[in-house]
């Protein structure tokens, strides 16, 4: 990496990953964390970031499930977000969700 200007330049800087996902962090202050998990039926579940943001990311939640689901999220910080699962009658359901966080290091 190289910096111009007092900016670091280039493409990726760091990644890393652990025992709450991935992340890619690049030169111009983007961070992406990744992670697969499941959500809990009885009550709402919890995904601490591999590495922290600098302000609160943009959080996106997915299911996959060959029946009707969905997948919500809410109470984002720097460091971690509350999601949850759902069917179509409002009830939680144990899913496996994929979790993608996207904003800046720094």
């Amino acid at each position: 990496v190289s910096e111009l200007a007092g900016l670091p330049t280039g493409a990726v800087i760091e990644t890393g990953s652990g025992g709450s996902g991935s992340y890619i962090r690049w030169a111009d202050g983007t961070q992406i964390c990744l992670f697969t998990a499941s959500s809990a039926s009885g009550g709402t579940s919890s995904w601490s970031f591999p590495a922290a943001f600098s302000v609160v990311p943009q959080v996106f939640v997915s299911v996959s499930s060959a029946s009707p689901r969905f997948a919500s999220h809410n109470g984002a910080t720097a460091t971690a977000v509350s999601y949850d699962a759902w069917d179509t009658a409002g009830a939680r359901v144990v899913l496996d969700c994929d979790l993608m966080a996207v904003g800046r290091w720094f």
